[in-house]
C-alpha cells in the first residue's frame, strides 16, 4: 500500500514512482483512479486496502494470511523511516478490519531496508516491522520471528502447522546472501526440523 497515493495526480509520470502529489510534473496524460492506477508505476492506495479486506471480513474467514510486501515499491525514495510509516500505516488499516480473525503472518522483501536486504547476522533491517507485526505471532514463537523473521504456527481446528518463510533467506536480490552461503538464516535447518517433528 502506498500511504502518500493521491488520487487525481499522474499516473504516467515522468519519474520512477507516480501516483503521489510530488511526482505530479504536469505533463501525464493518465490519473490516479480512486482504487488504483493498473499497469502504471504505482501501488495501491489505502482505499483499495479498506476494499479488500470489506470483501474478506464479509466472507467471515476462519483464517486469514497475510503475506508482507506491504510498502510501497518506490526503490528509489525510500529509507527506514518510510518504511516504518509505511508499515505502520499498513498495520493500522489490518487491524481497524481483522481485530476478530485469527491472522497469519510474514514479511515480505519491501517490508525492510534496504529492500531486499538482510544481514543475518544481526537482528536484521525489518526490525521495526517485526515488532509490529509480531502481535500475531504465537508467543512461544516470538522470538525465532525476531531473530529470524520465521516461525511455525498451528492452526487450531485443522491438526495443521503453518510455517510462514522469511523470503529474504533465498531472495537473489539480497546481496548479504553472500555472506551466508550454507544455508542462510538456518532457514532449511527450520524447515527440515519442522517437518520431521511432523512425521
Amino acid at each position: 500500500m502506498d500511504y502518500k497515493y493521491q488520487e487525481g495526480t499522474e499516473a504516467d509520470c515522468d519519474a520512477s514512482y507516480c501516483c503521489r502529489a510530488e511526482s505530479d510534473s504536469g505533463t501525464g496524460s493518465v490519473k490516479a483512479g480512486k482504487f488504483g492506477a493498473r499497469n502504471y508505476r504505482c501501488d495501491v492506495p489505502k482505499a483499495t486496502v479498506e476494499a479488500v479486506l470489506n470483501q474478506v471480513v464479509s466472507q467471515d474467514p476462519a483464517y486469514v494470511f497475510w503475506t508482507g510486501d506491504n510498502t510501497a515499491h518506490d526503490d528509489p525514495f525510500v529509507s527506514q523511516d518510510e518504511v516504518n510509516a509505511e508499515l505502520e500505516a499498513v498495520l493500522d488499516v489490518v487491524m481497524s478490519k481483522l481485530t476478530d480473525y485469527d491472522v497469519t503472518v510474514s514479511m515480505g522483501n519491501h517490508d525492510a531496508f534496504p529492500n531486499g536486504q538482510w544481514n543475518f547476522d544481526t537482528d536484521g533491517p525489518s526490525y521495526a516491522g517485526r515488532e509490529a507485526l509480531k502481535q500475531y505471532v504465537p508467543a512461544e514463537e516470538g522470538d525465532r520471528w525476531m531473530t529470524h523473521g520465521y516461525y511455525k504456527k498451528e492452526l487450531v481446528g485443522l491438526d495443521t502447522v503453518v510455517l510462514s518463510l522469511n523470503t529474504e533467506s533465498c531472495d537473489f536480490h539480497n546481496q548479504m546472501l553472500w555472506r551466508e552461503l550454507n544455508d542462510a538464516n538456518d532457514h532449511l535447518k527450520f524447515i527440515d526440523e519442522t517437518l520431521s517433528e511432523a512425521e
